[in-house]
């Protein structure tokens, strides 16, 4: 299954991503958006749950994304989502992701507006690493308890 990026947030991306010569957008490409988007969607443990014909905006398939971290980030979403929903089907764990992704855009947006403006720095301070800790082990399971590994 190709893996196509996608939104249902079209009036969010036209504001946020660069189109031709706009110097004020904050985003030059639709996948920073969408990969920044999905993490933070993930992060807060939020979706937006869509109809997939309200998502009729394709920009590009993950596949073809050159920067890697922008792929890598996305990829890890994915591979959380699978691993917490037990889900076999890649359409349906793919949907997910696009859920977290819209949320994560809608969230951003909105600090935007409340802000008057991107605070990246607070994104990434807000998420500290304990929050973190605590989803990945809920998620996979606690590292101390499998056998083999050392404890901190």
């Amino acid at each position: 299954m190709a893996r196509t990026l996608k939104t249902a947030r079209q009036d969010i991306y036209k504001r946020l991503v660069e189109d031709g010569d706009e110097d004020n957008t904050i985003f030059k490409y639709n996948y920073e958006l969408f990969s920044l988007g999905v993490i933070y969607g993930y992060f807060h443990g939020e979706q937006k749950t869509v109809n997939a014909e309200e998502r009729s905006q394709d920009f590009i398939k993950l596949s073809d994304i050159t920067p890697e971290e922008h792929r890598q980030t996305i990829e890890l979403v994915y591979q959380m989502v699978k691993v917490e929903s037990e889900k076999t089907d890649e359409s349906e764990i793919w949907k997910e992701v696009l859920d977290y992704a819209d949320q994560g855009v809608e969230l951003i947006d909105e600090g935007i507006s409340t802000q008057g403006d991107f605070d990246l720095v607070g994104i990434v301070q807000g998420a500290n690493a304990e929050d973190w800790e605590s989803r990945l082990i809920d998620s996979l399971g606690d590292p101390g308890e499998l056998e083999g590994v050392r404890p901190k």
